[in-house]
């Protein structure tokens, strides 16, 4: 029998790999994706010398051809995903006045319509099992908007709204739609570290009672 595995979008330097780590310890598979494959490759590596099975793939999450393309090797793989976290992000510097609408076309495609493109594969998948749970990275600039952050603020609120709008949908039905929302850097010596964020992460995937944590 196959161990369930996760899948993280956009597992990034700091506290995706954590969250791997968190889960890999406990018995899951991981499959990292993202647009960096050597950079992935080394994640996949430095997690499987700790005892954890883990995989990467490539994934442009702004295509959704390349989505599709993921989801259709994952399911020809026979892969039993528990969970899907989406932690792909465009980090833009500007404010509110310097943002075209081709810069907010990009980074939607991204922080937000990237989200929608891996939801609507994996809920797929989902209602086939009759389970399964997808958690959102969320921004505290989705709460506090940042001025030199302008676009971000405006992709994650509007990936808030969607991840909770989700929750109520599914509620009940054996399907978990959550966003841990994270409010300040992460980092090793910080208040928030990359430990305390995974165990956020681990800690709303094994309780499923809280669809937002806010960090």
């Amino acid at each position: 029998m196959k161990n369930p595995s996760i899948i993280i979008i956009g597992p990034g330097k700091t506290f995706g790999v954590h969250i791997a780590e968190k889960f890999g310890r406990y018995g899951f598979d991981i499959i990292l994706a993202g647009r960096a494959p050597e950079t992935l490759r080394q994640q996949a590596d430095a997690l499987s010398l700790k005892g954890i099975t883990a995989e990467y793939i490539h994934i442009d999450v702004s295509d959704p051809h390349s989505v599709d393309a993921v989801f259709d090797s994952l399911e020809r793989g026979g892969k039993v995903i528990e969970l899907l976290i989406y932690n792909a992000v465009a980090r833009r510097v500007g404010s509110p006045s310097e943002l075209t609408v081709e810069d907010i076309y990009a980074d939607f495609g991204i922080n937000v319509c990237g989200g929608v493109s891996c939801f609507n594969r994996i809920i797929k998948m989902y209602k086939k099992q009759g389970y399964g749970a997808v958690i959102f990275t969320g921004g505290g600039v989705a709460l506090n908007p940042s001025p030199v952050s302008a676009s971000m603020s405006l992709g994650k609120a509007a990936l808030r709204n969607y991840a909770l709008n989700l929750a109520y949908e599914f509620h009940g039905t054996g399907i978990f739609i959550g966003t841990v929302t994270i409010t300040e850097p992460v980092a090793e010596g910080k208040n928030l570290t990359p430990e305390r964020t995974s165990d956020a992460f681990y800690r709303m995937f094994a309780e499923k009672r809280e669809h937002e944590i806010i960090l």
